[in-house]
Order: structure tokens, then sequence, then C-alpha cells
């Protein structure tokens, strides 16, 4: 009995506590509703909202459009349809908006030695090799200018739908969308201002830089063909490279033991039968390497997709007919290198001959011009002996 009274006493005086406090929490409730009718999920408001995109539709697009087209609904369905509609449109533009800021942003980074961030500092010295990251930093302003003039132009034709064409006054209703709309060409307007400035600091710094360093440029320096040179051995490089990390992730995934001893003891067949057609390239390597024993390279084909396999075995028989073609290639090569040559020793042998006769008819010709000397001598004594004998 003392219990139970006990317990009566204490839900009397619980209740008693907790009456007072319930009439406050309701109005407290009813103010805050009366204040903002639209945080109600009729009205398409997503309570506790995590996404980026739900959070701008509750907090920004929502208010305006509930006190603009509440009104002019035809009923709670057709405005919540209406509201995501106009919510999508605007978090897109405000997405291309964010992506022209965050590149103007990266532009103007101080930390990246690839921004032109670091040149805005007034104690900063131009350097031999930042002619090439003033260029690129110019390319990226002038496409952030083209991609806000492009967003610019959309934003301009959607908005030029929501004044009438003969009142040219704004339709009724559309007061969030205009709004929102001047938003946005006041932040792009504030963006093309930065970019200007920030454009024509660049390309007073490059000026400079090609006075200063006029004959340490790269162009100077380096002569196309070795440019061309570097940049095959770097795709070389890059090549193998990209080869050797594809191999290994596909070591990787087939064994379990690949990453922890660099060595293949056993084969998941589960993995192995999971490889597609886009791995044929790297598969056919990883079976020229050394690291796959025969037994293990056997169980591998065996479990390979028959597609796969194929496609494998079309690789390499192509491999080797490039190899063959090459080689039929460079054998005629040097045929004809053989051919030439022999032709040019026969073209020398020719001119030789040539010479040789020439010069014997030369020398016949002198010998012929030497006995007309003679004989024009021998005559000229005979004539002077018979002038004497007349005598």
């Amino acid at each position: 009995m003392e219990v139970r009274r006990f317990l009566r006493l204490r839900n009397t005086v619980l209740n008693s506590a907790c009456a007072p406090n319930e009439p406050a929490q309701g109005g407290q409730r009813s103010r805050a509703a009366a204040k903002e009718p639209w945080k109600d999920k009729k009205y398409g408001y997503t309570p506790c909202a995590k996404h980026d995109g739900v959070k701008f539709m509750n907090d920004e697009v929502l208010p305006t459009f509930y006190a603009s087209q509440w009104k002019f609904a035809k009923n709670q369905k057709d405005f919540v349809k209406k509201f995501h509609s106009e919510g999508r449109r605007q978090n897109e533009i405000r997405k291309n908006l964010l992506r022209v800021s965050q590149t103007l942003e990266n532009v103007c980074n101080e930390k990246n030695p690839a921004s032109a961030g670091k040149f805005f500092d007034s104690n900063y010295k131009l350097k031999p090799k930042d002619a090439t990251v003033l260029r690129n930093n110019i390319k990226t302003v002038e496409e952030i200018q083209l991609c806000a003039k492009k967003v610019r132009q959309g934003i301009a034709k959607e908005d030029a739908l929501l004044f009438s064409k003969t009142t040219h006054k704004l339709k009724t209703g559309n007061e969030c969308a205009h709004k929102f709309h001047e938003k946005c060409f006041g932040t792009l307007a504030e963006n093309d201002a930065k970019v200007l400035e920030i454009k024509e600091k660049l390309e007073e710094l490059l000026k400079k830089h090609k006075q200063l360093y006029k004959f340490t440029s790269r162009a100077n320096l380096k002569t196309s063909s070795r440019r061309v040179k570097e940049g095959r051995t770097k795709a070389r490089t890059r090549k193998i490279k990209r080869r050797e990390a594809n191999i290994d992730k596909i070591f990787a995934s087939i064994s379990s033991s690949y990453k922890s001893t660099g060595v293949i003891d056993e084969l998941d067949l589960s993995k192995v039968q999971v490889l597609t057609l886009r791995e044929v390239k790297w598969i056919k390597y990883m079976l020229e390497s050394e690291k796959l024993t025969e037994n293990i390279r056997r169980t591998f084909l065996e479990n390979l997709n028959p597609a796969v396999k194929r496609a494998v075995a079309e690789a390499t028989e192509n491999e080797k007919d490039a190899a063959s073609s090459s080689e039929d290639e460079e054998s005629n090569e040097e045929d004809s290198n053989e051919q030439d040559s022999n032709q040019e020793d026969n073209n020398k042998e020719e001119s030789g001959k040539g010479e040789s006769a020439g010069d014997q008819s030369s020398s016949d010709q002198n010998s012929g011009e030497g006995s007309n000397d003679e004989l024009r001598e021998q005559e000229e004594l005979m004539t002077v002996e018979q002038a004497e004998l007349m005598e």
C-alpha cells in the first residue's frame, strides 16, 4: 500500500511539473510555422537535408518560390512539381557559376607552382621558366571568359521568357526566377572584372619576361628536332611505366600473395574468369613476363574467358606478323642499299674508263700534232736547198 501511494504521488508531481511547459512549446511551434509556412513536406521541403543541391533548394529557392507561386498554383501537387523543376534548373546554373569561380580561384592560387598567384606578389622576380606558366594561365583565363559568356547568354535567354512580349513586364509568379537571374548577373560581373584585371597583369608580365630573357627562351636554346627527340623518349618511358602498372594491377587482382611477396604462388580462378577484353593488351604482356611459371600460365589460360583468350591469341599473331613484315622491310632496304652501292661502283668504273680513253685520245692528238710539225720543218728545209741549187 505504501509503495502504491508513493508511486501515485510521484506521478502527480511529474505531471504537474510537465504541464506548464507544453503550451509554451506548442506556441513556439505555431509561431515558427506562421513565420516560415513553406517549411513543410507538402510544399516540397526536405527535412534534415545533407546534399548541397537539396540544401540550396530548401534555403534559397523554396522561400521565394513559395511567396511568388503559391497564390497562383492549381493545387499542392502542381506547386511541388513546379518547385522541383525550378529548383533543379537554378541548381544547374549555380553549379556552372561555381565552376567559373573555382577555376578563377585556382588561377589565383599561391601554393600551386603552375598557377599565377605567385606573380601577383610585388617582391617576386621573374625566372626564365615562367614564360610557359604565364602562357598557360592566360589560356585558362580566356577559357574562363568563354565559359562565363556562355552561362550569361543562357541565363539571358531564360530571363527573356519571363517577360511579356507585348507589355515587356514581368509575368506574375516569376519573381523567384528573375531575382535569381539578377543575382547570377551580379556574380558574373564581379568575376569578369577580376578576370580582366588578371589577364592584363599576366600579359604585362609576359611582355616583361620577353624583354628580360630575349636570348634565353626555350625556342632559342633548343631546336625543334631536339624537342621532338625528348618528347619521343618521354613518351616511351611513360608507355613502359603504364604497362608495368597495369600488369601489376592484374597480378594483384588474380593473386593474393603478389602484393605481399611479389611472387604468384596461387591463382584466384574467380578473378581470372572476370577479366574482360579491355585487359587483352596487358594480359598479352603478362603472359610474356617471367613472373609466371609454366603450370600457373597453363591454369591461367585454361580458366580464362574464351573470347578474351581468342583476342590474346590474335594480338600475339598480329604482333608476330608486324615483326616479320618489319624484318622483311629491313632486308629489302639492305638489298636496295647494296644495289645502290653496286650501281655507284659501276658508274665509277665507267667514268674511270672514259677518263682513260680521253687521256689516250689526247695523247694521240698530241703525237699527231708533233708529226705535223716535223713534216713542216722538212718541207721548209727542202725549199731552202732547192733555192740554193737554183742559184
